[in-house]
């Protein structure tokens, strides 16, 4: 083999051999790119499509709940207030107190049935049936 031929006995110089092997490989990297880019345009597409097809269901973020009434006849008011006895159950600090102190003031057999057990508090053991005669 003479110094400028290549393998095959064509007469080539290494430069162009060079510029040849260049000129390939940036063609490869180059359809390598473009085949990239397609591939990723059709999966966004593909899933626009599918999205606006079959949305997500909603976010679990709960809706707004709607303003709870207040529980007295007065106006409501959010600083102080002025009869809280008037308040009866709920989450105010006597309500479940209130209804079980009710019931005690029912005559001691009719109590007995509701409760399932004895209505006075001195036989319940514990004493004050639990908090109910607090002072407020």
């Amino acid at each position: 083999m003479r110094a400028g031929e290549v393998g095959l006995g064509l007469d080539l110089d290494l430069g162009l051999v060079l510029v040849l092997v260049l000129v390939l490989v940036l063609v490869l990297v180059l359809v390598l790119v473009l085949v990239l880019v397609l591939v990723l345009v059709l999966v966004l597409v593909l899933v626009l499509v599918l999205e606006t097809a079959h949305p997500r269901p909603p976010s679990r973020i709960a809706p707004p709940r709607k303003p709870r009434r207040p529980t007295t006849t007065q106006p409501h008011n959010h600083t102080h207030n002025d009869q809280p006895e008037r308040i009866q159950g709920g989450a105010w600090q006597g309500g479940r107190d209130e209804a079980v102190a009710a019931l005690l003031r029912i005559p001691d057999d009719t109590a007995s049935v509701v409760l399932g057990r004895s209505a006075q508090p001195e036989r319940i053991q514990g004493g004050d049936w639990q908090g109910a005669r607090r002072s407020v």
